[in-house]
């Protein structure tokens, strides 16, 4: 599942290049029902759909997430010791 955050920047995206939720439709070949669901948060963006949509933007899949420490790096102290 593909975090609220990144359907903002998406959003975002969009309006700063002038581009539309119909563009994106187009060009993925994801339902406009589905994109506005996903865009109103009121449907998971699954990730293969996130890989189209930054696709047909031309951009990274790194673009709109916001990078984490791996969760082993943050508990391989309490595993190990």
């Amino acid at each position: 599942m593909i975090k609220i955050d990144a359907v903002v920047k998406i959003k975002l995206h969009l309006k700063e290049n002038g581009l539309t939720q119909k563009y994106v439709c187009d060009k993925t070949g994801i339902s406009y029902e589905r994109l506005c669901r996903i865009m109103r948060n009121k449907g998971t963006m699954r990730l293969d759909e996130y890989e189209t949509i930054c696709w047909a933007l031309g951009v990274g899949v790194e673009e709109f997430l916001q990078p984490r420490e791996p969760v082993y790096n943050r508990y391989k102290e309490e595993i190990y010791g």
